[in-house]
């Protein structure tokens, strides 16, 4: 609601106009939660870190993300979280506009440097790759006006995410460098290359115990018969050759099916996707062997980081990096 309050010359008269400006609805990203996390995460992978926390969705933090997006004010509201914020005029759809924000922020990568202790103008980027944070939640509205640094911006989407614990503190590192969870924190176990908490891996029912008979056998006094048919010779079944881990078999990476092409020329894309690459069988083999064919060239989603990674000295010590985002950086492909 805007005031604005109007005089005429020479006239003992003043009108008071109020304005009603109608400010668009909140949008419900429960049913994007899932996109949201998996790209998080899946950000947060590509990190060289021994200690990267998977992360989950908060409810709290998706309410409290509600309350401020309602207010269409593009600015932190600063309560003590992480916080990132976004927003955007162009017609999308709800999905398009969430993934270009997650987009927009982890692009700040390639002007972030560790140099002054702090997140720099990369804050957004740090806030995403911290590595104890464990949760997030989101939120946002299609704005009719859009308060942004004195100026009004009509029909926008507005989207924030909130963080906990929060990052971007003064004096630390995002994460700790080294080979993925290797580090990971009391109480956390890797999962497809990041740690998770216990308390968010999936509970395993336990069978009933079986009831102990307390009844004596009974003992037969029949004599036993004695037959005189020759026993039957029978083939024993062949051995199966498919492994009994094979139902177990899960593909590490949530990515897998985009790298599904490069199955048969790229053995860490087999090694991380082993369902995707048909690996579950040890006697299978990649399909379309000869038909496949992949360019040297970098994954053209990281292509402007590669060289920044490269002198990180990640094509040494990440795999990821080495075998699929960055493999002409890396000179791991011809």
């Amino acid at each position: 609601m805007m005031f604005s309050c109007c005089t005429m010359d020479r006239f003992v008269l003043s009108l008071c106009c109020i304005i009603v400006v109608c400010n668009g609805n909140i949008i419900n990203l429960n049913v994007y939660k899932d996109v949201i996390i998996q790209q998080h995460n899946e950000f947060r992978t590509t990190e060289y870190a021994a200690s990267m926390n998977r992360l989950a969705w908060s409810d709290r933090l998706a309410n409290e993300a509600a309350h401020w997006v309602d207010k269409c004010r593009f600015e932190h509201e600063n309560g003590g979280r992480g916080e990132n914020i976004f927003f955007s005029n162009y017609k999308q759809n709800t999905r398009d506009l969430i993934l270009a924000g997650l987009d927009d922020w982890h692009e700040e990568r390639s002007t972030w440097r560790w140099t002054n202790g702090d997140c720099g103008f990369a804050c957004h980027y740090t806030q995403m790759i911290w590595g104890n944070t464990t949760r997030v939640g989101c939120a946002a509205k299609q704005c009719g006006l859009l308060y942004d640094k004195g100026r009004l911006v009509k029909n926008t989407f507005f989207m924030a995410c909130y963080y906990d614990p929060k990052g971007n503190i003064m004096g630390f590192y995002p994460f700790e460098i080294g080979p993925s969870c290797t580090k990971c924190p009391a109480g956390f176990k890797c999962d497809r290359l990041l740690c998770k908490s216990v308390y968010d891996m999936p509970t395993k029912t336990l069978a009933p115990k079986s009831r102990i008979s307390t009844e004596k056998p009974m003992i037969s006094t029949e004599k036993p018969r004695i037959s005189t048919e020759k026993p039957r010779t029978t083939t024993p079944p062949a051995p199966s050759k498919t492994p009994s881990s094979t139902a177990a078999c899960t593909d590490r990476l949530d990515s897998c099916k985009s790298w599904k092409r490069s199955c048969s020329t790229n053995q860490a894309v087999r090694i991380s996707c082993p369902k995707t690459c048909n690996q579950c069988n040890p006697w299978a083999q990649p399909q379309n062997l000869q038909a496949t064919s992949v360019p040297c060239e970098d994954d053209k989603k990281y292509v402007s980081s590669c060289n920044y990674w490269a002198k990180l000295n990640y094509c040494k010590h990440n795999q990821l990096m080495r075998e699929v985002y960055c493999i002409k950086t890396c000179k791991t492909c011809y």
